[in-house]
């Protein structure tokens, strides 16, 4: 999904998402912003550096607002935590997992962490995972149920 051509905006917010893809290696060019809000991903993956250098001069194309990386960061942020839960490695971003005091602000422009968000405007397809979920999901089968013999 991280791949498909055109795909400006992915949707994946309030999902019972642990972490992020690990082998994205062709980002979409046309990629903006994630919107994972509501999310238990705690960590980055390397790939998701090139998204923080593509939008660097527009906005934080991570919208992450009530996600474990958010709360982890707002722990750091006011004194009660060092480092993110999730330790620094190299098959991490080093930009969003670099709690370091002089980083922290590259952060805040990477990751949006905000209770409320507006939805950001711009051209390109939007594409909402938790919706194609709930009416493409693989479910139980149907059953056929045989009718009675006196049924008419």
């Amino acid at each position: 999904m991280f791949e498909i051509d055109n795909t400006y905006l992915i949707g994946i917010s309030d999902m019972d998402i642990q972490e992020l893809p690990r082998n994205v290696t062709k980002l979409s060019a046309s990629l903006a912003w994630v919107f994972m809000r509501e999310t238990n991903v705690s960590f980055f993956r390397e790939w998701a550096d090139e998204l923080v250098e593509r939008m660097a001069s527009r906005s934080a194309p991570w919208i992450a607002g009530y996600s474990t990386y958010c709360e982890d960061l707002a722990k750091i942020e006011n004194g009660t935590a060092t480092t993110f839960c999730a330790p620094l490695s190299a098959e991490y971003s080093q930009t969003l997992m670099d709690p370091s005091e002089t980083n922290l602000q590259m952060i805040s422009t990477a990751a949006n962490c905000k209770a409320v968000t507006g939805f950001p405007s711009g051209g390109g397809m939007f594409h909402p995972l938790f919706y194609e979920d709930s009416i493409s999901a693989i479910s139980a089968p149907f059953r056929w149920v045989q009718r009675p013999s006196n049924w008419t």
